[in-house]
């Protein structure tokens, strides 16, 4: 981190930073770069589903959200306030059709995840990861 001292101005916006990604807030989420969201860059042409849950048990998850990102992370949309988020639900966003959760389990594999896209479907592992809060997050990266 850079001295407040010696760059001031620049100190300052590092400390912004570090700050805004260690305490995720609405518009922090909006931004879509903050490590929480599970989202990872893709190229041109490819966005991300990321499921987020909190764990009940070893084999058991409440799926809380359900956004889709762009290729650069940005955020184009999410479950709009469905809650929990279940298999079968159509995530909207800014692309031109919806994401359907074709599978989405609450218990046992729950890394298994099918979703849906215009002309694209897949079933199978997403990956997934889980932060010190015990939130877990499950991407997958598909062509729009």
């Amino acid at each position: 981190m850079m001295s407040l001292l010696k760059f001031g101005a620049f100190g300052v916006v590092a400390l912004c930073i570090t700050l805004s990604q260690a305490v995720p807030t609405a518009s922090a989420v909006d931004a879509a770069l903050v490590p929480r969201n599970g989202c990872s860059g893709q190229g041109a042409g490819h966005c991300n589903l990321v499921m987020g849950g909190i764990p009940n048990g070893d084999t058991a998850i409440t799926w809380t959200e359900a956004t889709i990102y762009n290729n650069a992370c940005r955020k184009l949309g999410d479950q709009g306030g469905l809650y929990p988020v279940k298999q079968g639900n159509a995530i909207t966003s800014q692309l031109k059709y919806t994401v359907v959760l074709e599978l989405l389990q609450e218990y046992g594999d729950v890394n298994y995840i099918g979703m849906c896209y215009a002309g694209y479907c897949y079933t199978g592992y997403f990956a997934c990861s889980k932060d010190g809060s015990n939130f877990v997050t499950c991407a997958h990266s598909f062509p729009c």
